[in-house]
């Protein structure tokens, strides 16, 4: 497989946490004959971007659990020159009072438009943390003097949505989908980190997860899994492969850090592990 090279450039918005230091890794460990993709913990969908630099054509099954999330990605989808047209606006009227004004507004007259209101925000807002209280009050400020348009980068994405359908659920029901010949790529939030919309991932989320690993196992779906290197983790995931990456840090001090990649299948020939 050849991976195609210039991948950081075609993200279609500022995300924290997104999966662009996956891009020289992934075409070690994706699985051969993958039936259907299917990705939980949506976010920005780096992954799904990165598989299909790889030339997988597979159809799609992708979730996220914040609406305005997949919103975004359908608004891309369905008419990204619309989204481009609309962002251009916001481009052009920035200002910290008029990023207030967007960010108490919610424009939902249409998925393009409230796609580039997103994507508004997250390109403008300090380290690209969604900030959202869970009645639904943003408390985003911005720290941009101006905002990025990058028409190119939302039409590559576009083109990365082809064959995909989008789901507002929680993972778990996503995995209930999986059947024998899909692969599933799972970029769950931290441990001891507060997720997006003010909805934490608690250990006990993390011990339903790792349950859900098992399930994927048996059902003979095939599964890949970034983590933090936590001993806790670690040791709740003792039962798969576990092989642990430097990665680059784009929020905290730390330049670089450690993560894990769990996984149910052997890199070089995508068997079940013994």
């Amino acid at each position: 497989m050849r991976l195609i090279t210039g991948f950081n450039k075609t993200v279609p918005f500022h995300w924290a946490g997104g999966k662009k230091w996956m891009a020289p890794l992934i075409a070690q460990y994706l699985p051969q004959n993958i039936n259907r993709l299917l990705i939980g913990f949506f976010g920005r969908g780096d992954y799904l971007r990165l598989v299909r630099n790889l030339g997988v054509e597979a159809p799609a099954l992708v979730s996220d659990i914040h609406p305005k999330v997949m919103v975004t990605h359908a608004g891309i989808k369905e008419n990204p020159g619309e989204v481009i047209r609309h962002l251009k606006v916001h481009q052009s009227l920035h200002s910290p009072e008029y990023f207030i004004q967007a960010r108490d507004k919610d424009l939902w007259d249409s998925k393009p438009q409230a796609a580039a209101s997103f994507i508004y925000l997250m390109n403008g807002s300090y380290k690209a943390c969604f900030k959202e209280k869970k009645n639904g009050e943003h408390t985003n400020i911005s720290a941009r003097r101006s905002i990025s348009c990058q028409p190119a980068a939302i039409y590559a994405h576009a083109i990365a949505l082809r064959n995909t359908k989008f789901f507002t659920e929680d993972f778990a029901v996503m995995f209930a989908r999986a059947r024998k010949g899909d692969f599933v790529l799972i970029d769950s939030p931290y441990i001891n980190t507060m997720g997006y919309g003010g909805i934490s991932f608690s250990k006990a989320d993390h011990i339903r997860l790792e349950n859900g690993c098992r399930e994927l196992d048996r059902r003979g779906a095939k599964f890949l899994l970034t983590s933090s290197d936590d001993p806790w983790i670690r040791e709740l995931f003792q039962a798969f492969s576990i092989e642990v990456v430097e990665v680059p840090r784009g929020l905290g001090a730390k330049r670089w850090s450690k993560e894990i990649i769990v996984r149910n299948y052997r890199k070089d020939c995508g068997k079940a592990c013994a």
